[in-house]
C-alpha cells in the first residue's frame, strides 16, 4: 500500500510547510500499520527527541513551569517538561490513529455518569451549553469523545496554525458528525447561532491573548491575559459554562473525561465585574485540573507573554 499523497497546495505555501506537512502525513500512514505499542514506543522516542532538539519550546515550557511551580527543583521541572514532551508526542501518534477510538470507543474512554447526567438536563434547558476546555491528557481526543456520548450538536473554536496544510489535517479529524469546527476571527456568529438554539459551543481558555481581546485574571497567581468569551457568552444567553477535560489515567491507555464543574451565569450577573470574575472561578478550576498532574499540560505556550498595562515584570520567553 502507497502512502497518502500529498495534499495540493495553494502556490502561496512556502516549501518548508509542505516538507512539514508530508513528513506528517507519511508518519501518519506508517503509524496506522503497526501495532499500538510499537507506535506508542516510537511517540515516547520522538518526544525525549524533540525535548532536546526543539530548544526554543523546552525554554518556554521550563519558564511556564518555574512561574507556575517557583518551590520546584530544577531537576523535578526538568523532568516535568520532559514528560509533556514524551505526552505531546504520544497524543500525536494516537490522534493518527484515531480509527482505533471510533471502532471501540468504550475500551479507551471513561465517563462519569453524574457528569453526563448532568449535561443531559443542561442541555434540557433549551439555553446552550459553554463547553471550556483546555491543553490538558489528549485534548484533540475530545471530538470523538463527545461524538460517542450522542448529546446534541457542539461547535468547538480552534485556531488557524501557521501552517494551513497542517490546519487542514487536523480540522479533518477533529469534524464528527455531531461537532464541527469554527475559527477564531470568523466564529462570532456561528457561537451565537449555536447557543440560542440550545447546541455546545467549546472555547479554548488557556492561551495568550492580546490585551484589546482578553481581560487580565491570575492563572497560577500571575495575572494572564485570558478571553473573555465563554463569561460574556454565558452572562448573555444564560448558558452555563461546563469546565470540559480529557485526562490520560495512568493505567492502560484509557482515558477519563470530564465535564465538571458547572458555573451558572445566575451567580456572577449582579457583579459589576462579571465577567471577569467568572474567567477568574474559570482559570481556577483549571489550575486545579494541572495541578494534580503538571506532566499532562502542554506547557509550551507563551501563557503569560502579554503583560497589564504598568506591569514590569516579564517571563523570561
Amino acid at each position: 500500500m502507497k502512502p497518502p499523497a500529498e495534499k495540493q497546495p495553494s502556490p502561496g505555501v512556502p516549501l518548508h510547510f509542505r516538507i512539514q506537512y508530508l513528513a506528517l502525513a507519511i508518519i501518519g500512514w506508517a503509524v496506522r500499520f503497526v501495532p499500538r505499542r510499537v507506535a506508542l514506543a516510537l511517540a515516547r522516542l520522538l518526544g525525549r527527541t524533540g525535548y532536546y532538539l526543539v530548544r526554543g519550546r523546552r525554554r518556554v515550557m521550563l519558564e511556564n513551569l518555574r512561574i507556575a511551580f517557583p518551590d520546584m527543583a530544577d531537576r523535578d521541572r526538568k523532568r516535568t517538561a520532559m514528560a509533556c514532551s514524551i505526552a505531546f508526542a504520544v497524543g500525536v501518534i494516537e490522534n493518527f490513529r484515531i480509527g482505533d477510538l471510533a471502532a471501540a470507543p468504550e475500551r479507551f474512554f471513561e465517563f462519569e455518569e453524574s457528569d453526563i447526567t448532568r449535561l443531559r438536563d443542561i442541555f434540557k434547558r433549551g439555553n446552550g451549553v459553554v463547553f471550556v476546555y483546555f491543553h490538558y491528557g489528549n485534548w484533540e481526543l475530545l471530538p470523538p469523545a463527545y461524538h460517542h456520548l450522542e448529546l446534541p450538536r457542539a461547535s468547538a473554536v480552534a485556531r488557524h496554525i501557521k501552517n494551513p496544510l497542517i490546519t487542514d489535517m487536523l480540522t479533518r479529524t477533529r469534524t464528527q458528525d455531531n461537532l464541527r469546527i469554527l475559527f477564531r476571527g470568523h466564529a462570532g456568529k456561528e457561537i451565537v447561532r449555536s447557543v440560542m438554539h440550545g447546541e455546545g459551543v467549546g472555547i479554548p481558555c488557556d492561551i495568550n491573548t492580546t490585551r484589546d481581546e482578553g481581560i487580565f485574571v491570575d492563572f497560577f497567581g500571575k495575572p494572564a491575559a485570558t478571553t473573555p468569551a465563554p463569561a460574556r457568552i454565558s452572562l448573555r444567553y444564560g448558558a452555563p459554562i461546563v469546565i470540559t477535560f480529557i485526562e490520560r489515567k495512568k493505567e492502560g491507555d484509557k482515558y477519563l473525561v470530564r465535564f465538571t464543574p458547572v458555573l451558572e451565569p445566575d451567580g456572577y450577573r449582579n457583579r459589576e465585574d462579571a465577567a471577569a470574575a467568572m474567567m477568574g472561578a474559570v482559570n481556577l478550576e483549571i489550575e486545579n485540573v494541572i495541578r494534580r498532574d503538571p506532566t499532562q499540560y502542554l506547557w509550551g505556550h507563551r501563557r503569560w507573554n502579554t503583560r497589564p498595562p504598568g506591569d514590569d515584570w516579564r517571563p523570561r520567553y
